[in-house]
């Protein structure tokens, strides 16, 4: 089992469920990310998997430099909370994963996945994109 490390310095349990770093897509994720076997396989695959299993949307993966120099990867992840969209961000680690909740990831970031999450749902639902795209197939 992996080790997962909430950022969170948050004890209140009074929370609301979008605020609350245990919420259930959260903690589907994290199990995902616990019960999905790497294999070898590229960490990204890795995270597609248990992003997937956890019906979020992998929005894109950003190098992430460590206080050491090293650079391991951070996936920026839309999860779905009370029909609201909710951002996690992923971290690769020396002990495991790093698991950010919204309120962590910094703010420019934050705006840049909710643009990049906007931008793809618009172009899944423009049949402007999808009709080449499926003519393509046949």
């Amino acid at each position: 089992m992996r080790n997962v490390v909430y950022l969170s310095d948050r004890s209140d349990r009074g929370l609301k469920n979008r605020d609350s770093a245990f919420a259930l897509p959260r903690l589907e994720l994290e199990m995902a990310l616990d019960l999905t076997a790497t294999d070898g396989r590229p960490w990204i695959e890795h995270v597609a998997e248990a992003t997937a299993a956890a019906a979020g949307e992998l929005l894109f993966v950003l190098p992430d430099p460590d206080l050491d120099g090293e650079i391991r990867q951070c996936a920026m992840i839309r999860l779905q909370e009370d029909q609201q969209d909710c951002l996690v961000a992923v971290c690769q680690s020396d002990n495991g994963y790093i698991i950010k909740t919204e309120d962590q990831i910094d703010t420019e970031l934050a705006e840049f996945a909710r643009a990049t999450a906007n931008l793809m749902h618009h172009l899944r639902s423009d049949d402007r994109v999808l009709r080449p795209l499926a003519e393509g197939l046949h």
